[in-house]
């Protein structure tokens, strides 16, 4: 699942993706991304932008949904290089790390990433 709230770069990612082997469920929000998880759709990486406008933003999805799943594998995206990987704007998960992938980056760095992840390549 690839979780951004601008369309340009979900779709961009989303090719990415799809180019690398991957079948992918985009989503514009956190909150959508969230309800889908909920539902029992099978995810096997949670891709999404720390960043985001509305009531949940992409650190406090990939708690949550790590929480309900959790061997859930998860890439956080940040278009600010100093973003701290620990830091939650909102709730109380301060404590959990996730592997960050900084934009801008290379499609190359997303199936680095990605293989890091699944533990294979692809």
């Amino acid at each position: 699942m690839l979780v951004d709230d601008e369309a340009m770069v979900r779709e961009l990612v989303t090719a990415q993706l799809e180019s690398l082997g991957y079948r992918v469920l985009p989503k514009a929000d956190a909150v959508s991304a969230f309800d889908l998880l909920e539902q029992g759709e099978p995810v096997d990486v949670l891709l999404t932008d720390v960043s985001m406008p509305g009531e949940m933003d992409g650190y406090e999805l990939a708690c949550m949904a790590r929480e309900r799943q959790p061997d859930l594998k998860v890439l956080l995206i940040s278009g600010y290089p100093d973003q701290d990987r620990s830091a939650a704007p909102k709730g109380s998960y301060t404590a959990v790390r996730f592997p960050l992938l900084s934009k801008p980056y290379r499609r190359e760095d997303l199936r680095e990433q990605l293989d890091a992840l699944l533990g294979g390549t692809s």
